[in-house]
């Protein structure tokens, strides 16, 4: 189910795994959509509003339902900045609030959000663009371990 929008002001992060990190660079593959996929998954940063940058990340990195490699990491988006720099090439993208439920394996993910609104996988020379656009936005990159 498709929530409701995310604040332009709002700041996102996407898990990525190493082999998609250059330095503090994150290669545009990141943010392609998978055969099957309807959007990516993201986590809202500023739904945690009373906690600082480092607590935000850390009840982020609680929450995640991967099995997550010791050197990925979490890019860093702001919403705003995202959506005005590939508004030109494709003014579906939306960010949207979809918290996850809990389950019998993890707790409530009360910031879970989803990137919808991308180019199907089968548009590949779109879907490349504009996942190198997004990625040209990433803000930083955070180390998937707690610092």
């Amino acid at each position: 189910m498709i929530g409701p929008d995310l604040p332009a002001s709002a700041n996102v992060v996407r898990y990525v795994g190493f082999a998609r990190i250059r330095g503090d660079r994150v290669d545009g593959s990141a943010f392609c959509l998978r055969p099957g996929e309807g959007g990516l998954s993201i986590h809202w940063l500023d739904y945690y509003s009373d906690l600082t940058k480092e607590q935000q990340l850390i009840q982020v990195r609680r929450l995640l339902r991967l099995n997550v490699g010791a050197r990925a990491g979490l890019a860093e988006l702001n919403i705003g900045e995202t959506r005005q720099y590939v508004a030109s090439e494709l003014p579906t993208l939306r960010f949207v609030h979809s918290p996850s439920p809990a389950n019998d394996r993890y707790p409530a993910d009360p910031a879970h959000s989803d990137i919808v609104g991308l180019p199907p996988a089968d548009a590949e020379d779109l879907a490349l663009l504009i996942g190198d656009m997004i990625a040209q936005r990433v803000k930083a990159v955070h180390p998937i371990a707690d610092a």
